[in-house]
């Protein structure tokens, strides 16, 4: 109901404020200031700065056309003062809405710092984590190359000494110095060395 009130009254200010124009435009000068009184009384009680400035607008050019000019320069002192008093709250409104914006903004670009560091962090860790994983990798390798490597040299360390107990044993059945049983020896190691080389291809 309020609201419903406030709009009748709102329609009827703007009626007076067009009223009072219209008369001071055809020079009818009392009935612009009857309007525009009425229109002044709607504007405070609506409390709506920048509609009763313009009404004190209209009263100024309508007392100085009346040659009243002590109201005129009344009126046109009010006017400049709601002027004032409507800039002042622009621009408190700007400022209030360019700190909102600079504080949002702000936030916008710590958020961004945030996610930038866990996105750094998060590479980080991976590059960390698949280095590891080469490392452990590399050991494995290796480890496994030295044990076969070691195995084998077992092995062969081992052939090499039977090898060299087949040769003693040969040189204490009899002399070598015959060419044909020197032959039969070297003919003996070097067959035993192939199935050594054969065994471990």
């Amino acid at each position: 109901e309020t609201g419903y009130t406030s709009g009748i009254d709102y329609g009827i200010l703007l009626n007076y404020i067009n009223l009072g124009n219209l008369y001071l435009n055809k020079s009818e000068l009392q009935k612009s200031l009857i309007a525009s009184d009425s229109a002044l009384v709607y504007s405070k009680k609506l409390k709506l700065p920048k509609e009763e400035m313009e009404v004190h607008a209209n009263l100024t050019n309508t007392y100085f056309k009346l040659g009243n000019y002590y109201e005129a320069y009344l009126n046109l002192k009010k006017k400049d003062s709601l002027n004032n008093v409507l800039l002042t709250k622009d621009k408190q409104n700007t400022i209030e809405e360019l700190a909102v914006k600079h504080k949002t903004e702000l936030k916008e670009a710590e958020l961004t710092l945030k996610n930038l560091e866990i996105t750094k962090a998060s590479q980080r860790f991976n590059f960390l984590l698949i280095v590891a994983i080469l490392v452990v990798l590399l050991g494995v390798v290796v480890s496994y190359f030295l044990i076969h490597k070691n195995r084998k040299l077992r092995m062969l360390y081992n052939k090499n000494i039977e090898l060299l107990k087949i040769f003693k044993n040969e040189n204490t059945v009899g002399s070598i110095g015959a060419d044909s049983d020197s032959n039969q020896k070297l003919l003996l190691i070097f067959n035993q060395l192939k199935r050594i080389i054969q065994e471990e291809g």
